[in-house]
Order: structure tokens, then C-alpha cells, then sequence
């Protein structure tokens, strides 16, 4: 079933703003997923002239999985534009509303504009959200499409001033968007200024990078569909992988990846039916499973296995793992429900 229909049927319904962090009075949408699969729904802001959605509204979340960084919020910047807009998840706090089974987006207050250079910005309230370490982001909408820059900045500082990462990513106008903040903080403890951005794994091993993967929301009702990013790319303590491969293990074998290259999502595949954007479909896999992880070239590298448990894999389910190096063992995975995503962070579970 896809949610493209009731993703663009709910536009007229929905109503958020978000806070931007410049001198106009132009502002960022912000809402979020609710519990049961319903999509992000675009702010009224979000829209044209004509109730579609406008061709400069985005939406996208955040993982963290950079190594040593600590809890992130975030704020964006638009090519050929001056303003950095946010910190979007700290300004967008407040009180997002109560999810209804309807899927409404709730409200999400005002805030008021400010320069990112300005150190006065209004702070938001305290104890904003960020996103911890090994935690993925709501969904968000924000007021611009293509190629964004993003800098990274420590929860409740109200200000993009100061960003400990920073990085580009690119969004296309009706897409999601997951940006994943990967790699490891210098040995030094200092965070290079400029994490890279792009899909094709070129920064270095372990050097920061944020990373834009398209989301597809689309599930299938006798099929369990399974995506896997490759985040192992070292701590101060253990090396980087790889390319990887992956099966879920239970009553028998399922193959969910023949190949995860560094920093980047599952390969595409006919062998085992993996599509261009790294969603595998298969078999739904009944409980308890796990996950077991080797390298892709079978070099005689022990595979990881993490706990068994209930993963959810039946059929119309969906859920993104992201690969990292860390946990006991060398590796963990951060599973992600993607069908079901809370108000303040993404249903993810750490299995280590």
C-alpha cells in the first residue's frame, strides 16, 4: 500500500510552523509522523497557491551515529541564500500536540526569527530535544528544496552559531529525506568543520559525513521490506569496516544484502530483490530473529549476531538498520521501525 494518496489528501488538513533563524519574516514548517505509518504532513506553509505542495517545502530526519559527538540539534541553509534557519528540532519542541489515530500532525508554536550569527537568538525552551548518539530524529518540514547546508549544534544552544559538524545534503521537493550524521570525532576530541556530504562514501574512512538517503514509506502487505546503512566506520577504539553483508536468522536464512559498501545503503540487487534506494523486499521472517552481519568478501572475518528477539519483520512491515561500530562486540545495529515513528524520536531499538 503506499501513503502517497493520503499523504497529499492530508495537506489541506495540516497545520504547523517552525521557527526560522533570519531577518525576513519567512518561516520553516516543521510536523512529524505519527503512530501507525502516517506520513509527515506539509504545513500550510508547505503549500502553493493551489493547495499542492509547494516546490520549496522538504521533509526529512536526522540519524546520529558520528562517534563521540554527543546529542545534535540541527539548522539548514539554502543554496544562494544567506540564512541558516533553526536550531529546527530545539524551536519546534514545545507542544507538538497529542498523536490521534487520524494521524494529526498537532501544532507546533511560534518562534521568533533570528540571524544565525547572532548570539542572542532566542534560545528555546529548556530542555529541548536533540539527537542523541545512536537515536534518529522525528521527521521535520523545512522551507527549502535542492542542496542544503547543514550545521550541526548542540541542543538548546539557540543559535546556529557555533556548529560542531556541518555537512550538505540533497533534497528533492515530495521526497523524505534521512540525513545521517556519520563517522567519528577526531582523536584530539575536536569535530572537523566540514563533515562532506553526498551518497558515494568518498570522505575517508571515519572522518565525519552526512549522508541523504531517500525514504520510501511504501510497504507491501505479504512482504517485509528491510533497508541497512553502513555507519561502521570506525571509533577511537575500533576500526572501520568494510563492505558488508547482511541475513536475518531464524527457523531458516533470509539474505537481506549481499553488499553494504561504507557510508552507504545496501546495493541494489536482483539475486536477492534489493531496489536502487537499498530496500530489500522479502519473506516476512516470524520471531525471534536476528541479525547477523559479515563482511561482504567472506574473509574469514567472524559475522556478528545481534540478540535474537521480535523484529517485527511480518508481512507490511518496514524498518531501516543502521550499521555502527560499536557495542561489545565491534558492532551494533541501530533497527528502526519505519511504519511507526514516535513524537520526539524515531522507533528505533539497539541491538547490541
Amino acid at each position: 500500500m503506499s501513503w502517497r494518496p493520503l499523504f497529499f489528501a492530508s495537506l489541506a488538513l495540516a497545520s504547523a510552523v517552525a521557527v526560522a533563524c533570519a531577518d525576513s519574516d519567512e518561516r520553516a514548517p516543521t510536523t512529524e509522523t505519527q503512530e501507525g505509518g502516517a506520513p509527515p504532513t506539509l504545513a500550510d506553509a508547505a503549500r502553493d497557491d493551489d493547495g499542492g505542495m509547494s516546490k520549496n517545502a522538504g521533509v526529512l530526519r536526522v540519524a546520529h551515529l558520528a562517534d563521540g559527538l554527543g546529542a545534535v540539534d540541527f539548522c539548514y541553509q539554502a543554496r544562494g541564500t544567506g540564512n541558516l534557519v533553526g536550531p529546527v528540532l530545539g524551536r519546534a519542541s514545545g507542544d507538538a500536540g497529542t498523536p490521534t489515530d487520524a494521524g494529526d500532525a498537532g501544532e507546533v508554536p511560534d518562534a521568533e526569527a533570528g540571524d544565525a550569527s547572532d548570539d542572542g537568538a532566542t534560545s528555546p525552551e529548556a530542555g529541548s530535544p536533540g539527537v542523541p548518539y545512536l537515536a534518529v530524529s522525528r521527521y521535520v518540514t523545512v522551507s527549502a528544496t535542492g542542496t542544503l547546508a547543514l550545521s550541526f549544534v548542540r541542543p538548546g544552544s539557540g543559535s546556529c552559531a557555533d556548529p560542531v559538524a556541518s555537512g550538505a545534503v540533497t533534497i528533492d521537493p515530495g521526497k523524505l529525506v534521512t540525513a545521517v550524521l556519520m563517522g567519528r570525532v577526531e582523536a584530539d576530541g575536536g569535530a572537523p568543520g566540514d563533515a562532506g556530504a553526498g551518497t558515494d562514501g568518498g570522505s575517508p574512512d571515519g572522518e565525519l559525513r552526512v549522508t541523504a538517503f531517500v525514504d520510501n514509506r511504501e510497504t507491501v502487505r505479504d512482504k517485509a521490506r528491510v533497508r541497512l546503512v553502513h555507519a561502521a566506520l570506525g571509533t577511537t577504539t575500533q576500526p572501520p569496516r568494510g563492505a558488508l553483508a547482511a541475513r536475518a536468522v531464524s527457523g531458516r536464512t533470509t539474505e537481506l544484502a549481499s553488499a553494504i559498501p561504507p557510508g552507504q545503503a545496501s546495493r541494489s540487487s536482483t539475486e536477492i530483490p534489493v531496489d536502487s534506494l537499498g530496500y530489500a523486499t522479502v519473506t516476512p521472517v516470524p520471531p525471534p530473529t536476528a541479525i547477523e552481519i559479515s563482511q561482504a568478501d567472506d574473509a574469514g572475518t567472524a559475522a556478528w549476531l545481534s540478540p535474537f528477539t521480535d523484529l517485527g519483520l511480518s508481512g507490511g512491515s518496514l524498518h531501516t538498520g543502521f550499521i555502527s561500530s560499536d557495542g561489545p562486540t565491534g558492532l551494533a545495529l541501530l533497527w528502526c521501525d519505519d511504519t511507526s515513528t514516535s513524537v520526539t524520536l524515531g522507533a528505533c531499538k539497539l541491538l547490541r
